[in-house]
């Protein structure tokens, strides 16, 4: 066809069908078609199709015959083929139907890779079928595999481009089952797989998105009725996928014997690790699992006289995991519901294992850590349409955990039936000194057990079996050693009976009751030879302004040591050290000094007397010395009165007692304020001034007394405090007005004033001004 307006726009369509096509007349090789039928519809240049579903167009077949041209122009570019397709050769042999169809699909949603994903709940599960009896009547003298019922659909999808542009990406999707597939021929070989299933979905893109079917299904024609589909229903959230299963019988010789419904699966997903910020990684994940499974392995198997090991009503989910952003993190996990375990046919002997639960989670070898599926869980196929969820607890690291109901049953001599359990992981625990470790823990305990030794176990007349018997029998065993030193092994164990007897011996009773057993066992650490610590005796002395002297004195031996304010502080140290070091059975080499007149001194006692309680020694403080002169103003005369003129140099007015005291030495406490007070014990009749000065010296403030007014007083002590020590914060004055017996000013220093130094003052004139700390 071409356009009348556009001769250069042209298209072709063709229809046809034949009732059987083949070739004849090979020797050995018959292929042939039957109810063939062929279209195509091709698209003009501009990309334009001819719709015949809108408007039909009838083509002469003949001188009354017509054939109609139907193709629905939604399918776009279309070549289709069906038919039924046998072929037969001297080989192999196959019959069935078949259709291949290309066409442009315009409705297909691309997903890319990420997300989650769970399989149907199972709805429609068939019924697992025996046929190798049938496949081995019906193949009889043919040896080779053999397919019946195969129904298989394929998708190559490719992205279209503008003309001239590079080649798009493209797609490659696959579906196939089959009822059976079966080695037939083969003497003492017999290999059945029913109800198998393929799928694949990837795309040409490396780590590239893959189409989403599920979210467009697709179906694909597998022969000439419309009937003749399959629905290709992939989750493009799982990546590039590649999935079969079906329902396994296997048989060799009689020896190995399996019967299994499978799956097995290569997809992507997303994990969480255990580690403390619960990672969550992409990973290439390739899962194996079973479901109803049975596995014989021995003589004789199925019959009667079978002999060998037997597992029976096995589901397993196995699951491998590599990160995709560093391939060479690998995790691998299993679970796996045992309904029995044990050895059959064994006479005189059994060993079985019923409701066995066995749990894997291997950790990484490159960073210990583990996937976390008790966090998300991971489910996998077990069947067509059943998973089983893997949910391991990802706390317990690297673990194995297996547990059951165990019968062990020899020769009538001895029998054991209970639960029992062992598990491998990592655990934090707690030693006797308090410290915490983290250890690797091997398990096992037991709990309702039974067990017997003696002479016909397997009756249950008592009175005919006589031996000795445990019953409720509960233990647990734990082997751990420490992780940072592998050496070191700590041992637990503890056990309880209900009951432990010896039964069946005439006149004779031994019987334990609510028997048990505790160990624990640690590791040997070797002694630590012993140490002493010596603490030296230290004394504190405080030592008041108006102090001189003090006065030292130890059993029968006393020295006087010099600290008047005229001194330094090295020469009070000095003197402080000599005067000591000189008592009886002390030594100057033996005392060290240390401190100030404001913050108190500290002496320690070292050398020989280092760690020696050192007692006895008092301390008493003398007032500075007063000195005087006597002066003749007028020289004596015979017979004239003489004059002369004292003057006294000395404290003003009676000195205060001192009082010195020596007490055990305490820290001092950093960052508190220190509060220094000024009182005036007559405010209301005494004016003049009086000096401040600091007692380590600088150069000394004159301050104004204003008697009975607060606020100027307040002023001035600041005023000359802050010109005395240079600063002009840090110093508060307060007016104490619970003071009784004069005025009292609390002045606070908080840390501004150099370390060291203490005010004190002096009046100029009768002010009797006092200050203390």
């Amino acid at each position: 066809m071409a356009d009348q307006n556009a001769p250069a726009r042209k298209w072709m369509a063709l229809q046809a069908s034949a009732a059987s096509a083949g070739f004849v007349g090979v020797d050995g090789l018959v292929i042939a078609g039957e109810s063939l039928s062929v279209q195509v519809n091709s698209a003009a240049a501009d990309g334009s199709i001819v719709d015949f579903a809108a408007d039909a167009l009838e083509v002469a077949t003949g001188t009354s015959s017509f054939l109609t041209l139907d193709m629905d122009g939604a399918d776009g570019e279309l070549l289709r083929a069906t038919g039924h397709r046998p072929w037969t050769s001297s080989a192999s042999s196959g019959r069935g139907r078949f259709r291949h169809r290309e066409e442009e699909q315009r409705s297909h949603a691309v997903r890319r890779r990420g997300g989650e994903g769970r399989r149907r709940p199972a709805d429609d599960r068939r019924h697992r079928p025996r046929r190798l009896r049938r496949h081995q009547r019906r193949h009889r003298r043919r040896a080779g595999p053999a397919l019946d019922d195969v129904e298989f659909g394929l998708a190559l999808m490719s992205e279209r481009v503008a003309p001239g542009a590079a080649a798009g990406r493209s797609w490659t999707s696959l579906k196939a089952g089959a009822a059976s597939v079966a080695f037939v021929g083969i003497e003492g070989i017999e290999v059945e797989a029913t109800n198998l299933f393929v799928e694949i979905n990837k795309g040409s893109v490396p780590q590239g998105p893959v189409v989403d079917h599920a979210a467009t299904p697709l179906f694909v024609a597998t022969g000439p009725l419309e009937t003749d589909t399959i629905k290709f229903d992939m989750r493009g959230s799982r990546g590039e996928l590649l999935r079969a299963g079906g329902e396994l019988d296997i048989d060799l010789f009689g020896f190995v014997q399996m019967t299994s419904e499978f799956a097995f699966e290569k997809s992507s997903t997303h994990v969480v690790l255990n580690d403390p910020a619960a990672t969550e990684v992409e990973v290439d994940l390739l899962t194996l699992g079973a479901s109803g499974a049975r596995l014989f392995a021995g003589v004789n198997g199925g019959t009667d006289d079978a002999m060998g090991p037997e597992l029976t009503n096995v589901d397993f989910a196995l699951a491998m995991m590599s990160d995709k952003a560093m391939p060479s993190r690998k995790w691998t996990a299993m679970y796996a519901d045992v309904g029995s375990a044990g050895f059959v046919g064994l006479p005189g002997f059994e060993l079985a294992v019923t409701d066995l639960e066995l749990e894997i989670n291997r950790a990484s070898a490159v960073d210990g850590t583990v996937v976390d599926f008790r966090a998300s869980p991971l489910p996998v196929s077990i069947g067509d349409v059943e998973t089983l969820d893997l949910a391991l607890d990802g706390s317990k690291g690297d673990s194995l955990k297996a547990t059951g109901h165990l019968t062990i049953a020899v020769g009538g001599f001895f029998t054991v039936d209970g639960e029992f359990g062992i598990e491998k992981r990592s655990q934090k625990v707690t030693l006797s000194d308090g410290s915490e470790i983290d250890v690797d823990l091997l398990s096992i305990g037991g709990s309702g057990i039974d067990a017997f030794a003696g002479i016909n176990a397997d009756s249950e007349d008592e009175g005919d079996r006589p031996g000795l018997g445990l019953g409720d029998v509960d233990f647990a065993v734990a082997l751990m050693t420490d992780k940072a030193n592998p050496a070191h092994k700590y041992t637990a164990v503890q056990a309880s009976a209900g009951l432990a007897a010896f039964v069946g011996i005439e006149d004779m009773t031994l019987e334990v009751s609510d028997f048990s057993v505790d160990i624990n066992k640690g590791v040997l650490v070797a002694a630590v030879p012993p140490s002493v610590i010596k603490v030296n005796t230290q004394l504190g002395l405080q030592i008041d302004a108006a102090t001189g002297s003090v006065e030292f004195q130890k059993g029968a031996t006393t020295a006087t040591a010099a600290v008047g304010s005229a001194l330094s502080n090295a020469q009070v140290i000095a003197n402080l050290k000599a005067a000591i070091g000189s008592l009886a059975g002390v030594g100057a080499s033996n005392v060290q000094v240390t401190g100030t007149r404001i913050g108190g001194y500290t002496v320690e006692f070292i050398g020989t007397l280092s760690g020696v309680d050192v007692t006895g020694i008092t301390a008493n403080a003398g007032a500075v010395s007063a000195s005087g002169s006597v002066a003749a103003t007028v020289p004596a005369q015979g017979g004239v009165d003489e004059v002369k003129q004292i003057t006294i140099e000395a404290l003003r007015g009676d000195v205060p007692a001192v009082d010195v005291s020596v007490t055990q030495a305490v820290a001092m406490a950093l960052g508190v304020s220190e509060i220094k007070s000024l009182v005036f014990s007559t405010p209301y009749s005494t004016t003049g001034t009086y000096t401040i000065a600091l007692a380590g010296g600088g150069s000394p403030q004159t301050v104004r007394f204003h008697q009975n007014d607060v606020e100027n007083n307040k002023a001035a002590i600041k005023k000359a405090l802050q010109d005395l020590f240079g600063v002009t914060a840090g110093i508060t004055v307060s007016f104490d007005q619970n003071h009784r017996g004069g005025h009292r000013y609390d002045i606070a220093f908080s840390g501004t004033t150099p370390t060291g130094t203490s005010p004190t003052s002096r009046s100029s004139r009768p002010c009797p001004a006092t200050s203390r700390r």
